[in-house]
């Protein structure tokens, strides 16, 4: 933790930090570390090739920025309700469009989902329908909004323009 917090304090630029995840002691410090702005978490006993192609779009974000809205790093609480089954989660960022979900055991592609959130000093829930647009067991997931309130959507718009 010490060290990830003197080279968010010493640098200009935001460097991209990538923790093995073998290093950690508890979930505490995951929540922590994100705070601090680590990219990514990743599994040491990868193979090689795995852990450099991970690594590709944290080294080099601008050639991997597909999304069209811009995404907001922010750590909430999230249920997600599939099927009528109910998990807790976090989210990882957001954007008018989606929100990147962690969970160790993210849905597959295509899952439809109800979320549940509130966003940093609101008082309201916002809740969503979407659809999974990518899962990886390694990060959680990706959900695409497809059915939002005026209501929601609004909020979620204001809490965008304010951080970016």
């Amino acid at each position: 933790m010490d060290l990830v917090a003197e080279v968010r304090r010493g640098g200009q630029r935001l460097v991209p930090v990538v923790v093995f995840a073998g290093s950690l002691a508890s979930a505490a410090q995951v929540i922590e570390l994100t705070s601090l702005g680590v990219t990514a978490f990743m599994n040491e006993h990868a193979p090689a090739a795995q852990i450099l192609a991970a690594l590709v779009p944290h080294l080099f974000p601008d050639n991997f920025n597909r999304r069209a809205n811009p995404r907001i790093r922010v750590s909430v609480p999230i249920s997600v309700d599939w099927s009528g089954v109910i998990s807790a989660a976090r989210t990882q960022d957001l954007g008018r469009g989606g929100v990147a979900v962690r969970t160790l055991e993210p849905l597959p592609l295509g899952t439809v989902v109800e979320l549940t959130f509130r966003l940093p000093g609101s008082p309201k829930d916002v809740t969503a329908a979407g659809r999974v647009a990518w899962s990886d067991r390694r990060v959680g997931m990706g959900v695409q909004f497809e059915k939002l309130t005026a209501d929601a959507q609004r909020l979620l718009n204001a809490f965008v323009e304010q951080k970016s």
